[in-house]
């Protein structure tokens, strides 16, 4: 982290359903690309190592143990690399099938993490595949050789900043776990999906996402299943973004059928001064107290020689745009207005 900015990106492999040798491949090259780039944390789609769209395939137990196969050839790919890799997969437990996200840093597995609300849509019902482990007494598995805690609540914390994760839709329920997890500490929310695409589904979607970061005060990564995944009746966009309380800093080609990998920096220290600022947010952490949260230490190094690639308005109290400029001048006048309206009256 240089001046309070770290690099994020997010990454859309190409994927086959079910294969999980040439998944990993895949990854692999995108994993390149992004140490080229010096992107710090990477997130890579919800279930990138089989694909989401396995369907019944998902109860073979030879897909879960190629997937846990696939996953360690990761962990020995990444063994000298000091970034942080988001990558999912299927994995079996006591209570059945879980759709977990995996932390990876320099071969190990930091933590993982699984997806807590389910779709229950007609064409993509995950429902009738994954279960939830988090409500029980003892949320952790056996994974790669090592039993790892998967709670709802678990934050990872690296010299630069502190983030969650949030598979999914999961951002799109009534109570997003993110939320929770942002008034606990998370400064970044990364959130590896596969969302099937309708008509007008990406401008919402995204709508969506830049709210929920403006809400949470945090940044948001997202990366959303692509073009290999299409082979269903649910259609998938390649979606990725990165953005910032509020505002949008990357985003891919939607619907492109070609890996795409996108980054930026985002301003922890912002994010970190707006929040010492609102006395609100201070306010509902504190409806939190006494949640029991699962903290993991990364071992990332710190860098000092990060040059920006983002870019920054030499007007930020203005808008962009003679429109935009127009509509808020219009709206500060009518606020001159009304105030002195309102104090003409009062005096007859």
């Amino acid at each position: 982290m240089k001046h309070g900015f770290v690099r994020v990106g997010s990454g859309i492999p190409e994927v086959r359903v079910a294969d999980t040798q040439y998944n990993v491949e895949e990854i692999e090259k995108l994993i390149l690309k992004a140490q080229a780039q010096g992107i710090e944390i990477l997130v890579t789609p919800e279930l990138g190592l089989t694909g989401s769209t396995c369907q019944d395939l998902f109860l073979q137990q030879t897909l879960t143990e190629e997937a846990e196969i696939a996953l360690m050839k990761l962990m020995d790919f990444t063994r000298s690399m000091d970034m942080i890799i988001v990558v999912g997969l299927p994995v079996d437990s006591c209570v059945g099938l879980l759709n977990l996200a995996v932390v990876l840093q320099k071969g190990k597995i930091m933590g993982a993490v699984e997806k807590t609300f389910h779709s229950t849509d007609s064409n993509c019902a995950e429902k009738k595949w994954f279960r939830s482990i988090s409500r029980t007494d003892s949320p952790k598995v056996w994974l790669c050789g090592q039993q790892i805690e998967i709670g709802q609540y678990q934050l990872f914390h690296t010299p630069s900043c502190s983030f969650a994760i949030e598979i999914g839709s999961d951002f799109m329920s009534p109570l997003p776990p993110s939320q929770k997890m942002s008034l606990l500490g998370a400064e970044l929310i990364l959130n590896p999906a596969a969302e099937a695409m309708t008509a007008g589904k990406t401008g919402q979607l995204q709508k969506q996402i830049l709210a929920h970061s403006s809400r949470c005060m945090a940044g948001i990564v997202h990366a959303n299943a692509g073009f290999g995944e299409s082979s269903t009746d649910c259609v998938f966009g390649a979606s990725a973004m990165v953005c910032e309380m509020g505002n949008a800093l990357a985003e891919t080609l939607p619907f492109c059928m070609e890996p795409q990998l996108i980054f930026s920096e985002i301003d922890i220290e912002l994010i970190r001064q707006k929040r010492r600022r609102s006395a609100a947010f201070f306010d509902a952490s504190e409806e939190l107290r006494g949640v029991v949260c699962a903290h993991h230490d990364t071992d990332m190094m710190v860098r000092h020689n990060l040059e920006l690639t983002r870019q920054f308005s030499p007007h930020p109290f203005f808008p962009d745009g003679k429109e935009a400029l127009d509509m808020q001048s219009e709206e500060i006048f009518s606020i001159q207005t009304i105030g002195l309206a309102k104090r003409l009256k009062h005096a007859n």
